[in-house]
């Protein structure tokens, strides 16, 4: 694998290392993965290597994890290739319509509903097409459930998080394959009644009308009378209530690591890397102030949409988290160095040197955190 780069998904650093796209083996690799917690940083698609200046990894066994007792894989193997025949038969697959056909389908074996996404897609040829709809990677072979898939990601819901994401700059593709120039067309025309509200107004601002696959005059002078007068006027939840839900350590660092190896981090690419269905907005904008605050990320002001790049500090703070990991237990929020590192933020964010963070959204951040640490010990 290459020694430079740390964040992969787990699919690709599987395949990279084992020279293997075999299903079950991926499982059992994954699994593997998830459980090495001084070795990596993980959410449920991406995985950050950690990698220890003493040479921790060289010291580690290399033998291939084992899997469970023949009778009980066998048994599992069984549950996973029928659920991978009714994704391909019945996809495009949501969160709710595969628990409905799974449970009509298999009702004796043994997969959990809350297992059955992350199942799904964790399948090395099984892409997210868009928020909660997922598809296999020859999705465009079949344009009749293409069209089915498209239909299902056409909620207003959904144009929201595709407008902040434009918003942010970001590659909408890269994200989900259906948020591509097709898609923004079919947006246009579900919502062009709705000229009097604020998504119509947010749409118009970011729509670029050139790209769209069937180039009509009526729609292309509309939008470019509408860009005359349009604002970017809808805001995500998190502003307009203040309410946060901030990832595990882990999952933060796994996110705050794109910015390192690939580029500046917005607040959707994070979601993106935090979850494994839907985009909330709670999430990913905590991962980027927990980012800023520990100082992974650059604290120089500005707007909260735009996308923020690494600090300069970044691989000596970086170094320094990664060693905690060699302790007794891996490390959490409540580390005493992490906490060492977001009292001093808190002092930034009291004298508006955090960025965009202010001082209210970093202490109902780290308030989330208390919370989800008593829920934990009472549970």
């Amino acid at each position: 694998m290459s020694k430079e780069r740390a964040l992969w998904t787990h699919n690709e650093l599987i395949k990279d290392a084992t020279v293997t796209t075999d299903r079950n083996t991926t499982r059992i690799y994954r699994a593997s993965i998830l459980n090495c917690k001084r070795l990596f940083t993980s959410t449920p698609s991406h995985l950050s290597i950690l990698k220890y200046k003493n040479d921790y990894h060289e010291k580690q066994p290399t033998t291939a994890p084992k899997s469970e007792g023949e009778k009980n894989t066998q048994h599992q193997d069984l549950a996973y290739s029928k659920l991978k025949c009714l994704f391909l038969e019945a996809w495009p697959i949501t969160g709710k319509n595969i628990v409905r056909k799974w449970k009509r389908a298999s009702p004796q074996l043994d997969l959990s509903n809350n297992s059955l996404i992350p199942t799904i897609s964790s399948d090395p040829d099984t892409l997210r097409l868009a928020p909660g709809v997922y598809g296999p990677k020859q999705y465009t072979v079949e344009p009749i459930r293409l069209e089915r898939a498209r239909r299902l990601a056409l909620s207003e819901k959904d144009l929201r998080h595709y407008c902040f994401a434009k918003r942010c700059g970001e590659n909408t593709k890269d994200i989900f394959p259906l948020w591509d120039e097709e898609q923004e067309q079919r947006w246009y025309r579900k919502i062009q009644k709705k000229e009097d509200t604020e998504l119509f107004s947010t749409f118009a601002n970011i729509a670029d009308q050139s790209t769209w696959p069937e180039q009509l005059a009526s729609e292309k002078l509309k939008i470019l009378d509408l860009k005359i007068s349009s604002q970017f006027e809808i805001k995500p939840s998190w502003i307009i209530n203040r309410t946060y839900r901030a990832p595990s350590l882990p999952e933060t660092l796994t996110a705050l690591r794109y910015s390192h190896d690939i580029g500046p981090l917005s607040w959707i690419r994070a979601n993106h890397i935090l979850c494994s269905s839907q985009i909330t907005d709670e999430v990913g904008i905590s991962a980027v102030a927990l980012g800023i605050a520990l100082g992974l990320l650059d604290k120089t002001k500005r707007p909260w949409w735009q996308k923020v790049p690494v600090s300069k500090d970044f691989s000596n703070i970086w170094s320094e988290i990664e060693a905690l990991h060699l302790e007794d237990s891996p490390p959490t929020w409540q580390h005493p160095c992490i906490q060492k590192m977001l009292q001093t933020a808190k002092i930034q964010a009291d004298a508006q040197k955090l960025s965009f963070v202010r001082r209210d959204t970093l202490h109902n951040i780290l308030h989330e955190l208390m919370k989800q640490v008593a829920q934990k010990d009472t549970a």
